[in-house]
Parts: C-alpha cells; structure tokens; sequence
C-alpha cells in the first residue's frame, strides 16, 4: 500500500516539474518602431513644459487609431505573403 503512495506522489510531484521555459523571441522591429513614442515620453518626463497637453479621449483616440492601422497594415501585408506564395 505504501508502494502506491510512493508512485502517486512521484507522478503528481513530476507533473508539477516546470518545462523547460521557451523564450518568447520578439520581432526586433517593434522595439525599433517605438522608438519615437519613447523618446516622446523621456521628453515629458524630463522637460513637461515642452510636452503637449492631451485629454486622456484624446490620447485613447490617437491609439485606438495607431492600434487599427498596424492591425490594417499586418493583414496586408499577410495577403501579400500569401499572394506570393501561390505565384
């Protein structure tokens, strides 16, 4: 009896053993393409007299429309790719 528990314990305690963590790799141009919005913000944050004041509508507005044109210009151009795929 004490067997079973044995083998119940090493089958739980190994299902609970981490995987091996894969490394989530980014594309390095979405750091590279916010470079202006960082460079934006470090500015504000040193000299906030030299920043423009924003309503926070404003500045959902401006992302929500950055947000769609990536999302647009990613769709393109994943038709792109499969146009040039089947030529």
């Amino acid at each position: 009896m004490k067997i079973l528990y044995i083998i119940i314990a090493l089958f739980l305690i190994t299902g609970c053993i981490n995987k091996t963590p894969q490394a989530k790799s980014q594309d390095s141009t979405t750091s590279i393409g916010r470079m202006g919005s960082i460079a934006d913000v470090l500015g504000c944050v040193f000299a906030p007299q030299s920043c423009e004041k924003k309503s926070i509508k404003d500045q959902h507005d401006e992302a929500d429309e950055k947000i769609i044109k990536q999302a647009e210009e990613k769709e393109w151009n994943d038709v792109d790719k499969e146009i040039s795929k089947t030529e």
